[in-house]
């Protein structure tokens, strides 16, 4: 997200950037990724590991209304 779409869609707010936590993991708090389907297993979905499959997930909140957008590898 660049400086000039920094505003909300919904109500021309003021965007802020943050990120939302993946508590999944033995009760720590890790950044939620966005991962490529594998396919279903008995255990769930199973996705592909390594690079690309998985990027971190960049979260901004409106400071006005609350809307969230969400953009899949734009961090670092």
């Amino acid at each position: 997200m660049t400086d000039d779409t920094n505003t909300c869609p919904k109500c021309g707010g003021e965007f802020e950037n943050g990120f939302l936590l993946d508590r999944a993991s033995e009760g720590r708090a890790l950044p939620l990724l966005w991962s490529e389907p594998k396919g279903l297993g008995l255990g769930g979905i199973r996705v592909k590991g390594g690079d690309p499959a998985h990027v971190e997930v960049d979260a901004y909140r409106c400071l006005s209304c609350g809307y969230l957008e969400l953009y899949a590898g734009l961090g670092e």
